[in-house]
């Protein structure tokens, strides 16, 4: 149906009664320029806005992820140049090196290749395997397989992984 025929079925040309007579319990948002009149209904209009929200929220999520990490990361090496110039003793290196350490997750492959080309995306910082195991917590083996995924999506991330043969 063409936009035409569209705006008609609404009401929108009919000239004996209101201008809108909408046929549908639903509102319209119409945009109308001089070549041409697009006619949205507002539900599909709010779903498409919604789902942009949504993947808005999951890329800042995403990024506060990293910026959580390097936070982390500098603290770490912080504590551990400290115990490198003897301010720390092995105890007290122990003692604050264990709030670092983690359990590696168990993520599906596919998953974590699609946060890693999401992350690429967002950021075109291609990060080693070692950085997506501190990132999403996982096992290395596990991102060296994702990167070798991503790397289909993403050529510029090939150097990332040993060459095959």
């Amino acid at each position: 149906m063409s936009d035409r025929d569209y705006i008609g079925e609404i009401g929108l040309l009919s000239t004996s009664g209101p201008l809108v007579q909408s046929t549908h319990h639903y509102d319209y948002l119409i945009r109308a320029t001089s070549t041409k009149t697009v006619v949205k209904n507002t539900v599909d209009v709010q779903a498409q806005i919604g789902q942009w929200a949504g993947t808005m929220a999951a890329d800042l999520a995403q990024l506060k992820n990293v910026v959580q990490w390097q936070h982390d990361l500098i603290e770490y090496n912080s504590t551990y140049q400290a115990y490198l110039l003897e301010q720390l003793s092995d105890e007290e290196f122990a003692e604050e090196a264990e709030k670092y350490a983690y359990e590696p997750q168990e993520i599906d492959v596919e998953q974590l290749a699609a946060g890693i080309e999401r992350l690429y995306g967002l950021t075109n910082i291609a990060f080693t395997p070692s950085d997506i195991c501190g990132l999403f917590r996982c096992d290395h083996d596990l991102a060296v397989r994702a990167v070798e995924r991503a790397r289909e999506t993403y050529p510029e991330l090939s150097h990332l992984v040993p060459k095959e043969g």
